[in-house]
């Protein structure tokens, strides 16, 4: 959803190099949002029903990433991208872990929030990591697209599913 907003930006990319970076830009907002519900998961439902919770996440999130974008790869290269991505996901775990905010809360462009270290990943994925423009872009759409969903009851729902 998130990286549909940024088409037009993806648009002025050489031809050659269209896919591989919407694949990029959209694996980056998946580590986010799985960053962002397993930070919420720990206040919400607990550390262990926040384990299982991410165990289950990830498996049902990257898989289908994989077998939808790679559907047509042999198994085992499947596999292997299947195992990259997961290494990924941890990479973006840790880097987004290790920033303190959720939101940002003073200036935008400093990697003072887990929004804004979206927001200048993802520039740096087009090559534009000085974009104002972009970097406002993604922080409005990140932003926005949290206020609308209540991923705190979503959690919570999915714990009690965990549980049954």
């Amino acid at each position: 959803m998130c990286a549909e907003q940024l088409k037009d930006y993806i648009a002025r990319l050489p031809e050659k190099e269209l896919q591989e970076r919407r694949i990029y830009v959209s694996l980056e907002f998946t580590y986010f949002w799985m960053h962002v519900t397993n930070r919420m998961a720990y206040d919400e439902i607990g550390n262990e029903n926040r384990i299982k919770l991410q165990r289950e996440l990830g498996l049902s999130v990257i898989e289908p990433i994989v077998e939808t974008l790679f559907n047509h790869w042999p198994e085992n290269m499947r596999q292997n991208i299947l195992l990259e991505i997961f290494d990924k996901l941890n990479e973006a775990e840790m880097e987004y872990s290790n920033v303190q905010n959720l939101l940002p809360e003073g200036d935008l462009y400093k990697d003072e929030s887990i929004f804004s270290r979206l927001a200048m990943n993802v520039a740096q994925l087009f090559d534009q990591a000085q974009d104002s423009e972009l970097i406002t872009t993604i922080l409005n759409h990140t932003i926005n697209t949290f206020s609308e969903i209540d991923l705190k009851n979503l959690i919570n729902a999915a714990a009690m599913e965990l549980k049954d």
